[in-house]
């Protein structure tokens, strides 16, 4: 797996008709070893509290497109889905590369 040096991917936060709780998988680009650096001495974010934020893009603020003009709609800042907190339960990769941490709901 090859991530760009800014570049982050979430996975795996899909909702199970089962009852079984997702298990997300954050990954960060690890150029330069710059996410080594971070989580250094910090028990590797064990613990830490994720907050998902959704939201449909045309309710994006303008600010994140060019000349901070949305052109799929009209931002709305109040328009979004119910948050969804998460915490990192664990690294589960860390290289030259890429590291990636799997989450667990709140629940």
């Amino acid at each position: 797996m090859t991530l760009q040096s800014t570049e982050a991917r979430y996975t795996g936060f899909e909702i199970r008709g089962d009852g079984s709780l997702a298990r997300p998988k954050m990954t960060f680009a690890n150029v330069d070893g710059f996410m080594s650096n971070i989580i250094s001495g910090k028990d590797d974010f064990v613990g830490l509290k994720i907050t998902r934020i959704r939201t449909f893009l045309k309710y994006i603020d303008n600010i994140n497109f060019i000349d901070n003009i949305n052109p799929f709609g009209s931002p709305d800042p109040t328009a979004k889905f119910p948050n969804e907190t998460y915490f990192i339960n664990q690294k589960i990769v860390e290289d030259k590369h890429a590291i990636q941490f799997e989450l667990t709901s709140e629940l």
